[in-house]
């Protein structure tokens, strides 16, 4: 009995170890693919808190105001432009940094890593933007629903343009289903109301998706309180893989039964080599 316990035991060892080893190599071979066909861009960003800033020539001055609704805000001043964000309470008015906006507002200047290499030269290099990212409660109560809504989080890019004015664009990350909460909710208000509910190609919103793998995505982070985790889960990984590329498909299954053999293999072999009293 227990020789056969032993056989059994390295057939299955053999054909486990074969199994994962031929996997493992279809695996790898797939992750170089997507990484290929997809390569991740990155960017360089430098968050900044000071009030009086320069880029492209013009002076930027950053003064907490009041928006015509009562509500908090930044003005911002570029060169000849001006524009007020909506901004949440601050404990400190006039304070001598942006840092009592920190996880609400973010100031930032970011450019492209090409080939591993970055520039810092933000006055110079062409490529360099800078943009301030303010995150939004949905309509609730920032300091209290409104703190926990993160589903319905929203955040307002405001660039500065090379021509001296600015550029603003409302966007959301979508949920883990892939919608666009700010969408979904205008459908749903819709189908309550008893209205005729538009195809998902119809806009409902002029909020815009944050997508993956972009600078938007990246820049969004900043905004975010520090202990936050996101439940987000890519979907355009090496994983699942892409319209280009296929992803690991059958191989992670493969591997992952490769292993449970190699266990019941070397299980079958510790068992099989016990002798028993007589």
């Amino acid at each position: 009995m227990p020789s056969t316990t032993i056989t059994l035991g390295v057939v299955v060892l053999a054909a486990s170890l074969s199994g994962f080893i031929f996997s493992g190599y279809s695996m790898a071979r797939r992750v170089e693919a997507f990484n290929q066909a997809a390569p991740p861009s990155m960017f360089h960003f430098v968050q900044s808190d000071v009030r009086k800033q320069r880029f492209l020539g013009r002076e930027i001055h950053f003064t907490d105001t009041r928006l015509p609704d009562g509500q908090n805000g930044l003005l911002v001043q570029f060169g000849d432009a001006s524009i007020s964000i909506p901004a949440h309470r601050i404990d400190i008015a006039g304070f001598e940094s942006l840092a009592v906006y920190n996880e609400w507002i973010a100031v930032l200047a970011f450019s492209p890593i090409d080939n591993g290499e970055l520039s810092t030269d933000w006055q110079q290099d062409p490529r360099t933007r800078m943009l301030i990212v303010s995150r939004q409660a949905g309509g609730y109560d920032d300091e209290t629903w409104g703190s926990v809504r993160v589903r319905d989080w929203t955040f307002l890019f405001t660039e500065f343009k090379p021509d001296g004015t600015f550029a603003q664009r409302e966007m959301q990350f979508r949920d883990r289903r892939g919608r666009l909460p700010a969408e979904h909710t205008a459908r749903l208000e819709l189908e309550k109301a008893g209205k005729p509910v538009p195809g998902p190609e119809v806009r409902l919103t002029n909020i815009e998706p944050i997508e993956e793998r972009t600078w938007e995505w990246q820049a969004a982070l900043h905004a975010l309180p520090k202990a936050h985790v996101s439940r987000y889960r890519f979907k355009t990984d090496a994983v699942h893989g892409s319209p280009e590329t296929p992803g690991m498909g059958w191989t992670l299954p493969a591997a992952g039964t490769s292993v449970l053999g190699l266990v019941l293999g070397a299980g079958l072999l510790m068992g099989g080599s016990v002798r028993r009293r007589a």
